[in-house]
């Protein structure tokens, strides 16, 4: 837990160091008359945890993730600090007298269920899989050209493995932390806390109801996932962020005279092009990202080009990485081969068809044969999707679908008479259309906590919003909502504690999981091969699931660094 918090810390000085300066100059960018001072303290270290993504990713195309790469990062952000003390921005204080003690209560809760669950050892299986190993080989190597010809999963470039890589510190040789995701729900928590204080201070409003119901239901989802590296968990966390941000920054229109939409805005714009690059599983958010570029047209053409150029600095190193894992932009997207190029580590297409598909097979009936799933008439394979479900997730499901009714009540009760009805709505309506789309393509509800929660959420509030304005006793209505939000938190805290294991997580969180493994080879490479589950962790390396030892694979070079093709026919 020590370590733990050690780099928390680390993580979250450095992340508003680099926050703070990339907003600053997307700020005069866009020459925007406003300074950094209305962006929340957690959006500015989220910020900054995405120009650090890019930075990594960028390193990571020339040396591993190692003891360099970190030096190279710390020395920049001093000098980062350096320029932000020159320019009088310092960290803001925090006036806990200004608090509710019922939110000082409730923080002090998710901290300690963050902190407890976070050092967990690791259960998601897709980590031992996969998202171990990729970490591995970003500590280990450079990006490696045609590894998914390894293993095809291991070209599936997630920036946020590289993140994960980038904070592991595996050089020190005390193991791989993996303690990402705990800072990352922690500073977003953080912010949806401020919802809280918000509401609670009588400014009742759809973005405070948003983010305040969305503490509990995020331990609920997906807080099970807090020590692991998974995709799906910064996915989901994201999307919800953004979206609230998007609607704290129409809750803030005004008549004003900028020539650019609000650095707010143009944060759900940069937030939503690096969602992309975490998880392809939710394409709603460009509906967002579009939404802002239009208007930004519509204001400043010249504003519009600059949103182009800000998508394409956090777009390009990650095609980059697709490019040397795999040989294509984007893995694993067939439809897009022609615009490839042909080098001798691509993965032949059909093998990347036949991922894509795979992935569809699954997520709508797991373990049974991709071209049967696929086969099946879509009122068939729906049925027994929906069958598989659990009673919560069905009840989610349902309630999602048919949400387009409850926004039409809720919304002509709460908003009829607010200009903000077409923005919602647009919100809304966005992330309904992912449900939509999530629904008929690759249903896993891993894929749909992104998109489920928020239009379940956005169909509602309206009406709580107009219960909460027209009752003299919204403060004494919220802070019982607060109240029963803790005595949940508590519970989660209650039951996810483990005493057995705490004697030995009070310096170091506990490390990756491990089972056996045999050998085998590559054209007389020896590797490692998984023996239980297609489950390698993070030792032995390198190690890839049995399956994937294809005895048409054969290495570029002598060592591993070199990369892998396929044998060319004869």
């Amino acid at each position: 837990m020590i370590a733990a918090l050690i780099i928390w810390a680390y993580i979250i000085v450095f992340a508003y160091i680099f926050g703070w300066t990339c907003i600053d100059r997307t700020r005069r960018f866009f020459q925007l008359t406003k300074d950094t001072s209305s962006v929340s303290v957690p959006i500015i270290i989220i910020a900054g945890l995405c120009g650090i993504t890019v930075f990594a990713s960028v390193l990571s195309l020339f040396i591993n993730l190692g003891w360099l790469a970190q030096a190279i990062f710390f020395a920049l952000g001093i000098f980062l600090a350096w320029r932000m003390w020159k320019k009088h921005a310092t960290f803001r204080s925090i006036r806990l007298a200004e608090v509710s003690g019922l939110l000082i209560i409730l923080f002090l809760l998710i901290f300690l269920g963050i902190l407890e669950n976070g050092t967990h050892g690791v259960s998601n299986p897709d980590t031992g899989i996969y998202h171990a190993q990729a970490i591995r080989w970003m500590e280990t190597y450079p990006a490696v050209p045609g590894l998914g010809n390894l293993h095809s999963r291991l070209a599936y470039d997630s920036s946020w493995l590289v993140l994960n890589a980038f904070f592991s510190f595996s050089f020190l040789r005390l193991g791989s932390f993996h303690v990402l995701p705990g800072v990352f729900i922690l500073i977003a928590m953080a912010y949806f806390i401020g919802g809280g204080k918000e509401l609670i201070a009588g400014r009742i409003s759809i973005a405070g109801i948003f983010k305040v119901l969305l503490i509990p239901l995020t331990f609920y989802t997906i807080g099970s996932q807090i020590s692991a590296p998974g995709t799906d968990f910064p996915a989901d966390l994201l999307m919800w962020v953004t979206v609230a941000l998007m609607l704290d920054s129409f809750e803030g229109l005004r008549k004003d005279e900028e020539k650019s939409v609000a650095i707010e805005e143009i944060l759900v714009f940069i937030f939503s092009i690096v969602l992309i690059t975490i998880k392809l599983s939710v394409p709603a958010v460009l509906l967002l990202a579009a939404y802002v570029f239009v208007r930004q047209f519509r204001k400043n053409k010249i504003g519009s080009i600059r949103l182009l150029v800000l998508a394409a600095i956090i777009l390009i190193p990650w095609f980059a990485r697709n490019l040397v894992l795999s040989g294509y932009w984007v893995y694993p997207v067939p439809a897009i081969v022609q615009l490839s190029p042909d080098w001798d580590w691509k993965i032949p297409l059909s093998n990347v068809a036949h991922e894509a598909r795979s992935i569809i097979a699954w997520a709508r009936i797991p373990r049974v044969d991709t071209e049967q799933v696929l086969s099946m008439p879509l009122g068939n394979w729906l049925r027994e999707w929906f069958a598989n479900q659990s009673p919560n997730r069905k009840i989610l499901v349902i309630l999602s679908v048919f949400s387009p009714i409850t926004y039409a009540t809720s919304a002509w009760l709460g908003l009829r008479r607010t200009k903000a009805l077409g923005y919602y709505s647009i919100i809304y309506f966005s992330s309904f259309i992912g449900v939509i789309t999530w629904l008929f393509l690759a249903p896993d509800i891993r894929f749909g906590y992104a998109v489920l929660v928020p239009t379940l959420l956005l169909s509602a509030i309206p009406i709580l919003f107009w219960i909460l304005n027209k009752t003299a006793l919204h403060r004494i209505a919220t802070s019982i909502l607060i109240f029963a939000i803790i005595l949940f938190q508590a519970s989660v805290l209650i039951e996810s504690f483990d005493s057995r294991t705490i004697a030995s997580r009070i310096l170091l969180p506990i490390g990756y999981n491990s089972l056996a493994t045999l050998p085998c080879d590559i054209h007389g490479k020896q590797l490692m091969c998984a023996e239980y589950y297609n489950e390698c962790w993070y030792d032995p390396f390198p190690c890839i699931p049995p399956g994937s030892a294809d005895s048409r694979v054969e290495m570029r070079g002598s060592s591993f660094r070199d990369g892998f093709r396929y044998i060319p026919a004869q």
